[in-house]
């Protein structure tokens, strides 16, 4: 659940930081709009009283800028967390998915890496086969740590692929109990108005789906640093590799934007 936190949190410190710059260029436009102005306040002798209400003025503008900012961000916010609330199943299965994609990125990125080491296994065999005295220890011991690695995240991969699945299956519970919900809402609202609401509740905090939810972001997660540490270890192990092909290999890099779970 602290992972979901940490990438709910990362996701709404990039709107901010959107918000802000979105804020700085409509600054920026005003700012040129009243250029012209400004030049026709001088150019037409009203003086630097009326230079100076304009300096004001835009100082005013600057300064209370930050606060508009921010209540437009609380006001985005507060957005969110009412279309989650009032569309949760359409929330759910958005988010399944982004995992679903994001799981695909994943596999497309082992198998790139697959490729990769068979590549580079084939590249020391074929040097051993024309130069059988070259001393070739180093990227031996690279290609073992990253079959290591690829072998682990296969299993990862496998393991990430039965949470989504899990996944699906408590969504599809979610979809259900809601239609069903729907179904008779009108027979709920006239006998407990506050059953809706109830039900709304339970299907945004159910344990089971959040459960599974945080086991899923747990094993994204642990694919995610592998695929970093991979990155910059295999790099480490490269660089003193002395065969020229070997120079212009590059190991991908894979991004993720985890997604507000």
């Amino acid at each position: 659940m602290s992972q979901a936190n940490e990438t709910q949190g990362a996701a709404v410190a990039h709107k901010v930081v959107a918000v802000r710059v979105l804020a700085l260029v409509l600054t920026l436009m005003v700012l040129a709009l009243t250029a012209p102005l400004i030049w026709a306040a001088v150019s037409a002798g009203t003086g630097l009283a009326t230079l100076g209400l304009l300096a004001f003025g835009g100082f005013v503008c600057i300064q209370a800028l930050p606060l508009a900012a921010q209540r437009l961000e609380n006001r985005l916010l507060q957005l969110r967390k009412s279309e989650a609330a009032t569309n949760p199943i359409e929330q759910l299965q958005n988010d399944c998915l982004r995992r679903a994609q994001r799981l695909q990125d994943f596999r497309v990125a082992l198998v790139t890496i697959g490729a990769q080491i068979d590549s580079m296994r084939q590249m020391v065999q074929d040097r051993k086969y024309k130069s059988p005295g070259h001393e070739l220890h180093r990227q031996e011991q690279a290609i073992v740590r990253m079959e290591h690695f690829y072998r682990a995240n296969i299993g990862r991969l496998d393991e990430a692929h039965q949470a989504l699945e899990q996944f699906r299956d408590q969504v599809q519970q979610k979809v259900f109990e809601w239609e069903f919900a729907k179904a008779g809402q009108a027979v709920m609202q006239a006998l407990n108005p506050a059953e809706v609401g109830d039900l709304l509740q339970n299907l945004l905090t159910d344990e089971a789906l959040r459960s599974v939810q945080t086991r899923f972001n747990t094993v994204f997660a642990e694919l995610d640093v592998d695929m970093r540490a991979f990155n910059a270890t295999s790099r480490n192990a490269i660089n003193h590799v002395n065969l020229d092909p070997l120079d212009a290999l590059t190991v991908p890099s894979f991004n993720t934007s985890r997604s507000p779970q």
